[in-house]
């Protein structure tokens, strides 16, 4: 949910029930939950984000911060790729190919 446009990004109506989805495992959209956190993460504080992360934990994948942003189709909805974050999407790609 974007406090800024009252959006919600990369999402889909499930085809059987009347239920909103959001992220790659199709998680039920939780409306209080949403408008109650805050604006989602930029590619640039996700990449940010999981450097800090490792620093501590060798052993954590780029790929479950992803999850937590529900997953890349969300991120990309919420912040397309453009000239001023295509560094990032390349370091995050090369990332979660490794």
């Amino acid at each position: 949910m974007s406090n800024m446009i009252g959006g919600i990004f990369g999402g889909r109506w499930d085809a059987k029930v009347d239920l909103w989805l959001l992220g790659e495992r199709g998680d039920f959209l939780d409306i209080a939950k949403i408008m109650a956190g805050s604006n989602p993460e930029s590619a640039r504080e996700i990449w940010g984000s999981f450097l800090k992360v490792i620093k501590r934990n060798k052993g954590f994948k780029l790929s479950e911060m992803i999850m937590d942003s529900l997953g890349v189709p969300n991120i990309l909805a919420c912040d397309p790729p453009s000239h001023g974050n295509k560094d990032v999407y390349d370091f995050i790609s090369s990332k979660l190919k490794s």
